[in-house]
Parts: C-alpha cells; structure tokens; sequence
C-alpha cells in the first residue's frame, strides 16, 4: 500500500512522486484543495492589469497555513546580477549544490533553521520550482509564494511545489528541536 503525504489516503496503485513525496491524483491535480480539506488554510489573490505596453498582466499571491510553526523568517527568490553584488557585502546560504546556490537567492536572519531545513530532501527542488518566477517566503506560520508577469506565464503548476514545500516546512517543524 501507498499513502498520499497530503491527504493520507492509501492505494494499492503507484502515487504520483514530486518534491521527494508521495501524492495520489486527487491531491496531485487540486493541491489547494486537498490541503484545505486536510485542515490547512489557504489565501489566494489575484490582480490582473495592463502594462505600459498594454500586456496583461498578473499579480498572484498564495499562502498556506496550518499546523506550520516555525522559527524561520527566510526569503527566497531567484537570484539576479543585484544579489551577486550584494554578496561582496554580506554572506549568503550556500548549500553545495551549485545549481541551487547559483539559482536561488537566500535572505535570512535564522540562518541555522533555514540550513537544517534546506537539507531534507525535496525542500531545494520546490524552491527551485516557485524560484524561478517568484519570491517565497517562509514565515512564523505560514509559506508565502508571490509571483508577478505575463498572465500568459503563470503556470497552477507552483501550487503545487509551494503545498509541497509547506508539507516540508510542517514536517521540519514538528520534528525539529529548533522548532517554536
């Protein structure tokens, strides 16, 4: 038997692995919904606008919350020519992958924290996924994903990979000595 890391469910059939977990089809295809249904709670916002070009454009911001408990305040962004600079000045996370490091750029007061929960495994690939176009951050009780572009960019697809990177930062959480 197989159980979802979602929703708990069981199945004899193969589930669907992403982010180093285990989802069934229901939660891999709605995983807003399943963590909801899970006694999660989610905000979802959306503006759309028109640029000086006259693009459509769009503002999403998604937070999950629930049992995440954590004393990680950390943002996460993909790391552009600025951040390169900053780091003359001030040191960053470097995790040893040299794909991760030289994609995503890490802000953090609670570099202890953000280093153990950087080391399980599936953490790096979520962030590398919602990096990529948008800023995460990972806060007291909540996960935040903030993405901006082309409405024709966005893709439902990061939400997964921020419900899964919550699932992470929950399980760290409770499991972690370093926990609040």
């Amino acid at each position: 038997m197989h159980t979802c890391d979602l929703c708990g469910s069981q199945t004899s059939e193969p589930l669907y692995r992403e982010f180093s977990l285990s989802f069934c089809p229901a939660c891999q295809l709605a995983p807003l919904t399943a963590w909801k249904a899970t006694g999660g709670l989610y905000e979802e916002t959306r503006e759309s606008y028109r640029d000086d070009s006259n693009r459509n454009m769009l503002k999403v911001n998604l937070a999950w919350h629930r049992r995440l408990k954590t004393p990680i305040m950390a943002q996460f962004c993909h790391e552009r020519f600025w951040h390169k600079l900053g780091k003359l000045f001030r040191a960053e996370i470097q995790t040893g992958d040299p794909l991760f490091d030289q994609t995503v750029f890490i802000s953090t007061n609670t570099e202890t924290e953000t280093r153990s929960l950087l080391r399980n495994d599936g953490v790096q690939s979520a962030l590398m996924v919602l990096c990529y176009r948008a800023t995460v951050i990972i806060g007291l009780h909540h996960v935040v994903m903030q993405w901006l572009g082309y409405e024709s960019d966005y893709e439902e697809a990061s939400s997964l990979a921020g419900t899964a990177l919550a699932l992470h930062v929950e399980h760290w959480a409770e499991h972690s000595s370093s926990a609040i």
